[in-house]
């Protein structure tokens, strides 16, 4: 049976749910997740989160918010309204998509509620759960507060909760943002410049939630005192690997371990510096022949989403199948290009 899925409800939905299943690919993301709590037998369910991505033990959930920025680039009162609606909304949400994990079966894929989510979620035991908040709408105004630069929003640690706004915001940190609320789960904040640049990079589930939990624990470590944007950190990350060839925030000194009081500050630049590096632009080229390996999954994929799968009586709902193509879908963008 033909498994139907959203494609988003609002434009910046519809680009969100293209981009995530270029990334992730498509038997594995799904757009605008409700659950069938406030139906009381009859009308549409609630939205969980806009977009849900699931690939082994990794559940990604994205909330998405397009906001304009209701006023000049120097209020204070526009930054704090902004932001309540494009950041602490979404952080609300995905906290409420978080928990609606444990109950899969009242998750489905229409508002009706009639169709199911066709995939198992891992349980609560072993489940990572990543969550992004899609911050959309203040590029210009950032770009016109600091009078040029790419529109992205700092990135502040030492900023936390309440500190974000009102009394609590240093007049001299709008357009900055840290650490959304330490006592939940952390909260990744994408905005207009830099989502579309962290999906196109790290274009598999398996790169991007290593860069998501890499840089949840690099803001939270204490050793960043401030970035200039989520590019200038994703350019540091790709300029740096470890010991085991695998990108990572590594201290500047080139040791794995940073010291204790050892801190970085990112200025605008690095990305720019990183993607002009001989060895980018050569990885870029020799990625070319990984996305066969793409194709091919999406090429089952299709069928399976479509009914069209030829499965076993064993196994007539398509899991097996789906565990296999899993498998294959976790490998990452290096490992793709050997395999192709």
């Amino acid at each position: 049976m033909a498994v139907v899925r959203s494609s988003g409800t609002t434009p910046s939905e519809r680009y969100l749910a293209k981009r995530c299943e270029r990334s992730f690919l498509s038997l594995w993301t799904y757009p605008n997740v409700y659950r069938d709590q406030g139906r009381c037998g009859k009308g549409d369910g609630k939205e969980v989160c806009d977009q849900l991505v699931v690939c082994g033990d990794d559940i990604i959930l994205f909330s998405d918010k397009q906001i304009e920025f209701p006023g000049p680039a120097n209020s204070p009162v526009a930054w704090d309204r902004w932001f309540k609606r494009a950041v602490v909304a979404s952080a609300r949400q995905l906290k409420g998509a978080a928990r609606w994990l444990n109950d899969p079966d009242r998750l489905f894929l229409d508002s009706r509620c009639l169709t199911p989510l066709p995939i198992a979620l891992p349980h609560a035991g072993v489940r990572r759960v990543h969550r992004v908040a899609v911050a959309l709408g203040a590029g210009q105004a950032c770009r016109t507060y600091f009078g040029g630069g790419s529109g992205s929003l700092r990135i502040v640690p030492d900023i936390e909760g309440t500190a974000h706004i009102g009394a609590g915001s240093p007049a001299l940190r709008p357009f900055a943002v840290g650490d959304i609320d330490r006592s939940q789960g952390f909260v990744h904040v994408f905005d207009d410049v830099t989502l579309d640049l962290i999906l196109a990079e790290l274009d598999t589930v398996t790169d991007f939630v290593r860069y998501l939990t890499r840089r949840e624990e690099f803001i939270r470590s204490g050793h960043l005192l401030s970035s200039a944007g989520d590019e200038e950190l994703l350019g540091y990350y790709l300029s740096k690997t470890n010991s085991e060839g695998e990108h990572c925030f590594k201290s500047p000194s080139g040791a794995d371990a940073w010291e204790p009081n050892e801190v970085l500050t990112l200025v605008e630049g690095i990305w720019e510096h990183t993607q002009r590096r001989p060895e980018f632009v050569e990885k870029k080229r020799a990625d070319e022949v990984s996305y066969l390996w793409d194709k091919l999954i999406e090429s089952f994929a299709g069928h399976l989403l479509a009914g069209t799968a030829v499965t076993s009586e064993a196994d007539p709902g398509g899991r097996r199948y789906e565990q296999i193509l899993r498998h294959m879908a976790r490998e990452s963008r290096l490992d793709r290009r050997s395999l192709a």
